[in-house]
């Protein structure tokens, strides 16, 4: 399963559990062990909160919160847009045949700063978590999809997990 990003926390949200048992039926697909990515929108969709709407539940399957990077931004601009480094963690079966520092391409205002379950890092204006991962569950920040070769490889990762 992937989760895609786009639009707002607190509109995605809505939308998940406007639906009957949509929200317990992810949940339960991360739970049975299954392979899941979330994307951008997607991977802070797989924490517990955003700072993009504080009123708004995410899902829970991970442990990290996504902050502004207004914040901690130091003098970067901010929605951060484009291409950027992602230092990665060898070992993730996500990043097999990847170098580390690989350019990936991104569109993000908000980031997860602080969690054990980072697996990759990227810098723009202070480090934060591009990637997560706990089992069977993965996230990334940026946008594969739109990462050319090394993005399509990510993908391909992704889908060869089993």
């Amino acid at each position: 399963m992937i989760i895609p990003g786009n639009g707002s926390i607190a509109g995605v949200v809505t939308e998940i559990d406007s639906k009957s048992r949509l929200r317990s039926a992810v949940i339960e697909y991360a739970e049975s062990k299954r392979h899941l990515l979330g994307i951008c929108l997607g991977m802070q969709l797989l924490g517990k909160e955003s700072a993009e709407s504080s009123e708004t539940k995410c899902l829970g399957i991970l442990h990290f919160s996504s902050e502004s990077m207004e914040k901690a931004s130091g003098g970067a601009r901010i929605p951060h847009v484009g291409w950027n480094q992602v230092s990665h963690d060898e070992i993730s079966p996500l990043f097999h045949k990847i170098p580390s520092g690989s350019d990936f391409y991104f569109s993000h205002s908000f980031a997860v700063f602080e969690t054990s379950i980072g697996i990759a890092t990227t810098t723009h204006g202070m480090p934060f978590k591009s990637s997560v991962a706990e089992g069977n569950v993965y996230g990334v920040q940026f946008h594969p999809e739109r990462s050319q070769s090394v993005g399509a490889q990510l993908l391909e990762n992704f889908i060869n997990l089993g």
